[in-house]
């Protein structure tokens, strides 16, 4: 009995069924991982625009304070701020220091819609100098 030894000629040619489905299937988890990236790119970016922006509306409410005596007593205070495209709820707190000539404010920028105490988006201390 002679055993023939099959040639590269006689092998049949391409890929089989289940090569496919593995290649498929390792394509879409890579095709995932990288739309799952994308989106938290653009998360990410979303959150840092919201972010930057507060900081604007921070700085605003301090200068604000600043410049105007009349808003320089202690006391609370709250306002709308829109920065580009969104709207903010700017919160100020004016207190006393231990030093007499100067006073403490304290910003803290939330969304309009969702004011919640815990989650703010951008806070700021600035002092008052009084009397000078």
């Amino acid at each position: 009995m002679r055993f023939r030894i099959a040639s590269l000629k006689d092998r049949p040619s391409g890929f089989t069924l289940v090569e496919v489905l593995v290649a498929l299937a390792v394509a879409s988890i890579v095709f995932l991982g990288g739309l799952k990236l994308l989106q938290t790119v653009s998360q990410s970016l979303f959150e840092s625009r919201d972010r930057s922006l507060a900081m604007l509306c921070a700085d605003n409410a301090l200068l604000l304070i600043r410049l105007q005596t009349r808003r320089q007593g202690l006391a609370d205070g709250q306002e709308i701020c829109n920065q580009g495209s969104r709207v903010f709820m700017v919160r100020t707190k004016v207190l006393n220091t231990p030093h007499a000539n100067f006073r403490r404010i304290e910003t803290r920028v939330y969304l309009a819609d969702l004011p919640e105490e815990d989650f703010f988006l951008a806070y700021r201390v600035g002092f008052l100098p009084l009397g000078f």
